[in-house]
């Protein structure tokens, strides 16, 4: 007992010391107790969203994400704050370029328990792009915003093409572009039959037209090729095919001929060309202006004869040929020594020549002969005579001479003889003689003289060096004097005579005195003494002959500065005198040269021999140098070194010294302005000036000369359009020196890319300048309206967009405003009775769209009689047209056939035949169908064929017995006819309709035939 009291205390202790602890720890606690909260929340499964990726709104590089927050729990149920920690919140802007962003989620429950990264996750804008819009042959393409979401890309075909397909496309929200891609087709010209073209009637193409008919071809100023052009027309006309091609014209062959006797032409004659035409017309030819005609005489030589031959068109031929008159001719004769010839025809054919001899001459042979032709050659009727000379008798020497040579001379006809005397005589008579002859004398004689030889007379005088005889008409220089002859002696100038002045031919062959000499003068040197300061020249001897020049010349520096010449003379009586006397020699001195004090000249200096001359305001020396030059920025013009010469003048010419330095004008920088808003101008107030400007000579004025190279007016613009303007400024200084310079004024636009307009909408610019499409400048509105049949998708009737800029020096703009689209209008799809619709696939179609009415096979519309009917869907949601009426298509009746019938009978019976009956037309035997075999009634209310249909009989009638094959009949005696009796012929034929007669010309079933044998048919 007391052991189990014992356990029993155990338990109770223990379960005490384990429950106090927990009892203990709720005191504090309101209504229990429990442990603190240390958990953080929990995130509430799926609700943090996950990464976050979305296309940019169209033509924006922006897009708007929503996303729904995040939620939290806590284990105690107690309120929990969930806080965005980075990022942007949900429903912000997010742009492209700061792409992708990280948004971050804290979570926090009222213990202040807190979850830094409740749920975290990324948001990505990207750019929706069709890909790089496809070229366009012949064409342009231009897109406002490349390949993005929104661009519109306009196409623009080259001149020459136009537009097929979509011109305009825009990236959808497919990434697809809009449309069907563009094709820029060749503008077509009219078709131009009779042509050959490189590509049929394209632009471009080039067509050849070729005339039919041989030998026509285009009228002149007209071109054959003919070539399509931008605004659908042909180059050039039609052509008109005129006649080209020149007639066929045939001359005769060369023509060869001799001439008659004595002449040297010929008449010729020949047949006219032949001519032939393409355009078959009889032409006749004619003589080429300086032609000879048929039958016309032709001297000597080659004759070219021309014929031309013109058609009605014009188009001319020639044709030439040779007429060679020919004349034969005889050997040459040769002119023979004392013979003269006359021929009367220069050895032709027919010529006579006749010959007879000079006189001394006797002729041997005959005296004429004849040119003869045998064929085409000329030979002479005789040999050529010869002449033969005649002899003189011979000549002997005179008495107290000889003949030159001394040889016997030649007694031949034509010879010269020469004598000459022995010493101390003088030949008379004929010195030199000939051997001549007369006409018909047989023997010559000598002409002239008979010569001798005489008695000589004085020799030739002698005529001493400068000396002449003064009366050469009595006393010739050459030859032989005669006897008692006086000559005349004198001497020439400068020289004195010595001996006598006249001496005398003696009886005797003598001269009676001896000749005279002539002494030359001379002058004194010693009265011609050198000057001072100078020298003598050209005398140095103590006696100078007659003529002897002296030159005297002052010392370098002296006057005269010339040499002084002095001659020696002949005073009149044969003394030699000088005719001048010694010169004086003075210094030279050259005047002071002016030394001028005004601005840019610097002092004058001179030198003399290389020592400085301190006087420069006095007479200088020859030789003297003076030295004058000018300041800087000044030019010289005129002698800066000028040398005292020898004649007392200064060389070269007075220094001017002229300002040539151009002033220096600091023109600013270059400028850049931004136009107005709205405009594309700026204001210019030309706050640089004025232009500083530096110049040496004083104050210097700046002048605006040009703008743009264009002088510039008294009221000067102060606006400048954009582009790159040049102002020119210039100066001139009182010595006229220009200096300019330049600054360069920059105005620039900014300008907006081309208005993405939507498909099937209008643009206009409201204000500002340039287009909406095109170069839209800063400032500028535009308005975008729907095309008919089309309404803004934002329910408007047109909106505004702004051409606007990021920053003040920005010339790149764009347009802010609300994007919208162009939505088509639509027509509802009726219902047709008796027939359907095709083309148009659902209830509702958009504007423009068209579709097909068509009945049904076998009706048509009651009112247009057609069975189908393009509708189209207008603006205002009607159709183009009236809704279609289809009723039954019914075939008129057909008419009977004769000879024959048609299948059904109710082709034939019925008043109108329903669509698609088929009707079948048979012939009755012996007749054949021409026509068709059978008819549908089509659904165009008219029979398949509208041939007729007829019977025609093809088989002949026949006869009902044969014909009698032969009938023999005996005349009655004594007559050569009888009468003869037969049945006329039955026949029967299919149509039922047939005539029996008797053939032309044969005999009557009764009738009297003669004896003889008669046919009969029918």
């Amino acid at each position: 007992m007391a052991v189990m009291t014992s356990v029993c205390a155990s338990f109770v202790l223990y379960f005490v010391l384990f429950s106090l602890p927990a009892s203990n720890a709720c005191r504090g606690g309101r209504g229990g107790g429990g442990p603190p909260d240390r958990k953080p929340p929990e995130l509430v499964r799926g609700t943090c969203p996950g990464h976050q990726t979305r296309y940019a709104y169209p033509l924006l590089a922006i897009a708007v994400v929503r996303w729904p927050e995040p939620n939290a729990t806590d284990d105690r149920s107690n309120p929990v704050s969930v806080k965005l920690e980075d990022g942007l919140p949900s429903g912000s802007r997010f742009s492209v370029a700061k792409s992708p962003y990280y948004i971050r989620y804290s979570a926090t429950d009222a213990k202040n328990n807190k979850v830094p990264n409740l749920c975290s996750f990324t948001v990505r804008v990207k750019i929706k792009r069709c890909g790089p819009h496809p070229p366009v042959t012949w064409g342009l393409v231009s897109c406002s915003h490349q390949d993005q979401h929104g661009s519109l890309c306009i196409t623009t075909c080259a001149s020459g093409y136009f537009i097929q397909r979509s011109r305009k496309r825009t990236c959808k929200a497919n990434a697809m572009w809009s449309g069907r891609p563009p094709l820029c087709a060749p503008i077509q010209c009219p078709n131009l039959p009779g042509t050959s073209c490189t590509d049929s009637n394209n632009y471009r193409s080039s067509c050849t037209h070729s005339c039919s008919q041989p030998g026509y071809g285009p009228a002149p100023g007209q071109s054959a090729t003919r070539t399509c052009k931008a605004d659908k027309t042909w180059t050039g006309t039609a052509i008109t095919c005129v006649d080209k091609q020149a007639p066929t014209l045939n001359c005769p062959r060369d023509i060869r001929v001799f001439a008659d006797a004595s002449q040297t032409y010929k008449s010729v004659t020949w047949g006219l060309p032949q001519v032939s035409d393409n355009s078959k017309l009889p032409i006749y030819p004619e003589l080429v202006h300086g032609s000879l005609p048929p039958g016309s005489m032709f001297s000597r030589g080659s004759h070219s004869i021309t014929y031309r031959a013109t058609d009605e068109a014009g188009n001319t031929a020639t044709c030439s040929f040779t007429v060679l008159v020919q004349v034969s001719h005889c050997p040459a004769l040769q002119f023979q020594s004392g013979q003269r010839m006359l021929c009367s025809s220069q050895f032709i054919y027919g010529s006579v020549c006749q010959f007879e001899c000079q006189p001394g001459f006797v002729l041997t042979g005959s005296a004429s002969v004849e040119c003869q032709r045998q064929g085409n050659i000329g030979v002479w009727s005789a040999e050529q005579p010869t002449c033969e000379a005649i002899t003189c008798p011979p000549l002997t020497a005179p008495e107290n001479g000889r003949i030159v040579g001394n040889t016997p001379c030649s007694t031949a006809y034509g010879s010269w003889c020469q004598f000459e005397c022995h010493d101390g005589y003088q030949l008379a008579g004929s010195g030199v003689r000939r051997c001549l002859a007369l006409a018909g004398v047989s023997e010559g004689f000598w002409d002239g003289y008979e010569a001798r030889c005489e008695e000589q007379t004085c020799p030739r005088v002698y005529i001493p060096p400068n000396a002449y005889i003064s009366n050469q008409n009595e006393c010739p220089a050459t030859g032989q004097i005669p006897a008692g002859t006086t000559c005349c002696f004198a001497c020439r100038p400068g020289h004195a005579l010595t001996g006598s002045t006249e001496v005398s031919c003696g009886t005797d062959g003598n001269w009676n005195t001896a000749f005279p000499y002539c002494e030359v003068i001379t002058c004194d040197s010693s009265e011609l003494p050198a000057p001072q300061n100078g020298i003598k020249n050209g005398c140095p001897h103590a006696e100078e002959i007659y003529g002897t020049v002296c030159t005297q010349i002052c010392d370098l520096g002296f006057m005269p500065t010339q040499p002084t010449y002095i001659t020696c003379r002949d005073d009149g009586n044969g003394v030699g005198t000088w005719d001048g006397n010694t010169i004086t020699c003075e210094e030279v001195k050259c005047d002071p040269l002016d030394a001028l004090g005004t601005p840019g000249y610097m002092p004058l200096s001179c030198t003399l021999d290389g020592v400085p001359v301190s006087g420069t305001d006095q007479m200088q020396s020859y030789g003297t140098i003076c030295v004058a030059s000018c300041d800087l920025g000044f030019t010289s013009s005129g002698s800066g070194s000028r040398f005292c010469q020898l004649n007392g003048q200064w060389d070269g010419v007075p220094l001017q010294c002229t300002d040539i330095t151009p002033p220096t004008l600091m023109c600013p920088s270059d400028i850049t302005l931004f136009a107005i808003q709205g405009t594309s101008f700026a204001e210019v107030r030309y706050e640089w000036e004025p232009i500083p400007v530096i110049d040496a000579s004083g104050d210097v004025i700046v002048t605006l000369t040009s703008i743009n190279g264009q002088p510039v007016p008294a009221n000067r613009s102060c606006i400048f359009h954009e582009g790159i303007h040049r102002l020119v400024y210039s100066a001139v200084d009182g010595s006229g020196n220009e200096a300019e310079c330049d600054l360069t004024v920059n105005v620039l636009v900014a300008r907006c890319p081309p208005l993405y307009s939507p498909q099937n909408s209008e643009t206009s610019l409201v204000s500002g300048q340039g287009t909406c499409h095109n170069s839209a400048v800063y400032g500028s509105v535009c308005s975008i309206s729907c095309d008919v049949g089309y309404t803004l998708s934002d329910g408007s009737r047109e909106v505004t967009v702004e051409c606007v800029k990021n920053t003040a020096s920005s010339t790149v703009g764009y347009w802010q405003g609300s994007v919208v689209e162009c939505v088509p209008n639509t027509c509802q799809v009726p219902a047709i009775p008796n027939g359907y619709i095709s083309g148009c696939s659902d209830q509702e179609v958009e504007y423009q769209s068209s579709c097909t009415f068509m009945c049904n096979p076998g009706y048509r519309d009651s009112r247009t009689s057609l069975s189908r009917t393009i509708r189209t869907c207008l603006a205002d949601g009607h159709w183009t047209g009236v809704q279609p009426v289809c009723e039954a298509v019914v075939c008129p009746t057909l008419p009977s056939l004769d000879h024959g019938t048609v299948q059904p009978s109710e082709c034939s019976t019925q008043h109108e035949l329903p669509y698609n009956t088929q009707c079948i037309f048979t012939c009755n035997e012996g007749f054949s169908l021409n026509g068709p075999y059978s008819k549908v009634c089509t659904a165009q209310g008219v029979w398949s064929d509208a041939r007729p249909v007829s019977c025609s009989d093809y088989q002949s009638p026949a006869f009902t017995k044969p014909c009698p094959i032969y009938i023999s009949k005996i005349a009655p005696p004594k007559m050569k006819q009888a009468v003869v009796y037969f049945d006329k012929p039955d026949a029967i034929d299919n149509s039922g309709n047939v005539t029996v007669r008797r053939c032309k010309r044969l005999i009557h079933s009764v009738d009297i035939i003669t004896s003889q044998a008669g046919t009969i048919k029918y």
